[in-house]
């Protein structure tokens, strides 16, 4: 029995490491929306539907508090932000990237057609940007771009969904801490004497 417990502590952290959180974006008229999911559970994470159903916050009286970083901390912590930041994006593995753009022309249809070209000829670029820097499933990219002649003003729909595994981004944001803990004890010592 003890082996199932020396097999158990640390294999459910390693496991839950591994899950994945998702990120999910969309545009359209209304606005974004966001919605975060990890192990089947999606929380909405705009603003209207975190709202609703909450009683009204009463207002906190604020006390002064020294800043966790101080000036000099900033520049040595740039350097591991960025390579976290770059670690984030590497890791990051898109599943579904669809936009929808129609452009309305009804006014000019002969400049609707050339901005919808001009649409396609962006979005194709920016989508051969996103398959160079994030890793991109074969089926994820979608670009539409149309005209429609009725229509007074363009419309545009957009679908984003990110993914990331648990345990890279608790290692990035580790590798953040350690630079900010050893920055702090490197500011807190005296300086070195040459003699």
């Amino acid at each position: 029995m003890g082996w199932f417990w020396l097999l158990l502590i640390p294999g459910v952290p390693a496991l839950l490491c591994m899950g994945r959180i998702s990120v999910r974006l969309t545009y359209d008229d209304g606005g974004f929306k966001y919605k975060l999911s990890f192990a089947g559970l999606t929380i909405p994470l705009d603003r209207k539907s975190a709202r609703r159903g909450r009683r009204p916050r009463r207002p906190i009286e604020k006390t002064a508090k020294p800043p966790p970083l101080s000036p000099g901390d900033i520049p040595s912590l740039i350097g591991p932000a960025l390579e976290s930041a770059g670690r984030i994006a590497n890791r990051c593995r898109v599943r579904r990237l669809r936009v929808r753009y129609i452009v309305g022309g009804k006014k000019d249809p002969a400049k609707a057609a050339l901005r919808s070209g001009q649409a396609w000829a962006a979005g194709s670029a920016f989508f051969t940007m996103a398959g160079e820097v994030f890793k991109v499933s074969p089926n994820a990219p979608a670009l539409i771009v149309d005209c429609d002649f009725d229509a007074q003003e363009d419309t545009l729909t957009a679908d984003v969904l990110l993914s990331w595994r648990l345990g890279s981004l608790l290692a990035a944001g580790l590798r953040l801490v350690w630079a900010y803990v050893t920055s702090r004890r490197g500011g807190n010592l005296p300086p070195v004497r040459n003699t």
